[in-house]
């Protein structure tokens, strides 16, 4: 049950670069366009292509045993699960019947941490700012792309190589709790939302130790995101982009 920790990350870093590298370019991407001219659609836009090329030209489904049928209904319902942890603490039910758990829920249960987050008054991805055409990639690149990049690296990836130098050499339904315990927070922090962050990689974590695949995972991220998507476009909830 003990994780091996290696003294050097070579060669296996090298040899593991299509689970991890479409994950690394994507966040540096996104970091370094937020700090030169903030969010963006169009921005968003590009970290999208970049993302599908990568993962085109990296093809690491090829290590992993394909979709079957028997999972989607699990995959589906833990991908709706997902989505009610993410948006539920934010209703307007609860911040019309529970103030308290409200104001502590959105003072340090979000970015920036200890200050009273308010809900966004103005995102570029509104359809009235960017149209729709952006406003639709920005939901797809959510759901069909980064959604995917993430799972391979998060719980393709990460876990497994905190278990053991070769990747490879760990079966997907391997449990290794320290490994379980770190892939879900640093999943959480990752995030704004850290707390229902750390929920959601311990779903999708769940889901691929049940099923030994990661393709529930990712078909489970993908109905969360969608639907998230959907949900900010249909209620004009910014603030989860």
């Amino acid at each position: 049950m003990t994780a091996v920790w290696a003294a050097s990350p070579f060669p296996s870093l090298l040899t593991d670069w299509r689970h991890w590298l479409p994950f690394v370019a994507w966040l540096g991407l996104m970091l370094a366009m937020q700090a030169v001219c903030g969010k963006s659609a169009v921005g968003y836009a590009v970290m999208t292509a970049v993302g599908v090329v990568l993962v085109c030209v990296a093809r690491p489904w090829r290590f992993y045993e394909g979709p079957k049928w028997k999972d989607l209904p699990l995959a589906v319902l833990a991908g709706l699960a997902v989505f009610a942890i993410w948006v539920g603490p934010e209703t307007g039910w609860v911040a019309r019947n529970l103030p308290g758990f409200d104001h502590f829920y959105r003072q340090w249960c979000c970015y920036p941490f200890g200050v009273l987050a308010r809900p966004a008054e103005a995102s570029p991805y509104t359809p009235e700012a960017c149209g729709w055409t952006l406003a639709l990639v920005r939901v797809a690149g959510s759901a069909f792309v980064i959604a995917a990049v993430e799972e391979l690296f998060w719980r393709g990836w990460l876990y497994r190589r905190l278990i053991a130098r070769e990747v490879r050499t760990v079966p997907l339904r391997s449990w290794n709790w320290e490994a379980f315990a770190i892939m879900v927070a640093l999943f959480g922090v990752e995030h704004d939302r850290w707390l229902v962050g750390m929920a959601a990689g311990a779903v999708y974590g769940w889901l691929m130790l049940r099923t030994g695949r990661l393709w529930p995972a990712i078909v489970a991220h993908v109905v969360t995101n969608l639907v998230l998507g959907l949900y900010v476009l249909g209620t004009k909830s910014y603030g989860f982009w």
